[in-house]
């Protein structure tokens, strides 16, 4: 989506990829309302300002929180990855779920984003040889929809040497880094990399949907913008729709109002601390149950194997004698 700012007059690039979470309801159109909210939040947020462009993610995310949990309960969710650019030379990311958001240059790629999934904060905190993280190591810990409040991962881009930034879903990336990283060589744009990827993500067997989008980092970005003024241009792997409005009046008459309690609050670094040792210690218990149950079942087929094999000996272990 591309649009220009009613507060500083900039050309604004946004590009979002969301990801409808398996075995819940309605996942794609979980995806489309959060990718929609979100898009709309920024539009409506957006100031141009570093900070306040990292707020703006914050709270366009959360508002598409709210509007997906309004509609399901916690019962349907999607993933959200994006990316916002400006003429100025600003770029952002945000990142919920187990989407991911990549960095390329000629010479490496980089995954930027951490999977919000149970076995990456189980790998973060070091908790090894974890059942859960066996048993359920792909659930999510957070994503969009959910009833709390979202701690969206942010990015800043200050790294001059990269060509291309990558958002995959799960389904796209299964391919791994160094494949995603191997099938850009060879002066592959944009269009021809998105498909190499989604080819070979389906050649892995197609277990679940697999989405790209591939963003080309020009140094004359700058210069090669030229958006509409009241004109929001959005593109998707169709085509292009251009969408006439008055910015500044969608400005003054629509306001972003999530429910105040999923409002994600700003955090002190004692405050981030505190959080992270309730996150570690809420695993780890999580961590000590699973083991305790796992350790139950393993003594109630001990016992099942004990009475079978006596059953066995009682029953089927004797001689048959012939009819007299």
């Amino acid at each position: 989506m591309r649009f220009k700012s009613a507060s500083d007059n900039s050309d604004v690039m946004l590009i979002v990829l969301a990801d409808g979470m398996g075995g819940m309801i309605g996942g794609a159109d979980a995806a489309s309302i959060a990718l929609s909210s979100f898009s709309w939040g920024v539009i409506n947020e957006y100031s141009g300002i570093n900070e306040s462009i990292d707020e703006c993610l914050r709270k366009s995310v959360n508002y598409a929180n709210s509007r997906v949990y309004d509609k399901y309960k916690g019962e349907g969710g999607a993933t959200l990855s994006a990316i916002i650019m400006n003429n100025n030379g600003i770029i952002r990311g945000l990142n919920v779920g187990d989407s991911r958001i990549y960095s390329l240059s000629n010479t490496s790629i980089e995954q930027l984003t951490e999977d919000d999934t149970i076995a990456a904060l189980a790998q973060k905190y070091k908790i090894n040889d974890s059942p859960v993280a066996d048993g359920f190591g792909r659930e999510l810990v957070q994503y969009v929809g959910q009833e709390v409040p979202i701690e969206a991962h942010l990015i800043n881009f200050s790294d001059g040497n990269i060509n291309k930034i990558i958002i995959t879903s799960d389904g796209a990336h299964v391919i791994g880094d160094e494949n995603i990283f191997k099938l850009s060589k060879g002066g592959a744009n944009s269009a021809v990399l998105s498909k190499r990827v989604i080819e070979l993500a389906n050649w892995f067997g197609g277990v679940d949907n697999a989405s790209i989008a591939t963003i080309d980092i020009q140094e004359n970005y700058k210069s090669s913008v030229d958006t509409e003024i009241n004109v929001i241009q959005l593109w998707d792997a169709f085509g292009e729709l251009r969408i006439a409005c008055d910015i500044n009046s969608i400005k003054k008459t629509q306001e972003i109002n999530p429910r105040s309690d999923l409002i994600s609050p700003v955090l002190t670094k004692e405050e981030e601390e505190e959080l992270i040792k309730k996150r570690d210690l809420k695993l780890r218990n999580i961590n000590k149950r699973t083991t305790k149950t796992s350790k139950r079942n393993i003594k109630a087929k001990e016992k099942t194997k004990e009475r079978d094999e006596q059953v066995n000996i009682n029953f089927g272990g004797g001689e048959k004698k012939d009819d007299e």
